[in-house]
């Protein structure tokens, strides 16, 4: 069965308290007014925008915090580069080994 989508503006709630900021200071800092930040925590979605603003003033990136929710097990590109080198070093290892036991 397929997972629902997080609630963005729950998330968006959760981490104004975290970073201890009320309506009014979170609307100061998106240069915004506090309606509109009654609307973001209520909407289940929000534009793309927002959430860049909302990482910026929050020093959270939310778009991690919403992939990482994702049920899918989706390598990031940052993971494949990683495993990448892993790979690639194995392989060098694997190497001075082999010369070691010639060695020996």
């Amino acid at each position: 069965m397929p997972q629902s989508m997080p609630h963005n503006g729950s998330l968006l709630y959760e981490l104004m308290k975290q970073k201890r900021y009320n309506k009014a200071e979170f609307a100061a800092a998106l240069n915004t007014n506090q309606m509109a930040v009654k609307r973001f925590i209520e909407k289940d979605s929000l534009y793309t925008k927002d959430l860049w603003k909302a990482s910026l003033v929050l020093g959270v990136n939310m778009f991690s915090l919403l992939a990482n929710k994702l049920p899918l097990e989706i390598p990031s590109d940052k993971e494949l580069a990683l495993q990448k080198q892993v790979e690639d070093l194995q392989k060098e290892v694997a190497i001075y080994k082999g010369l070691l036991q010639r060695n020996l």
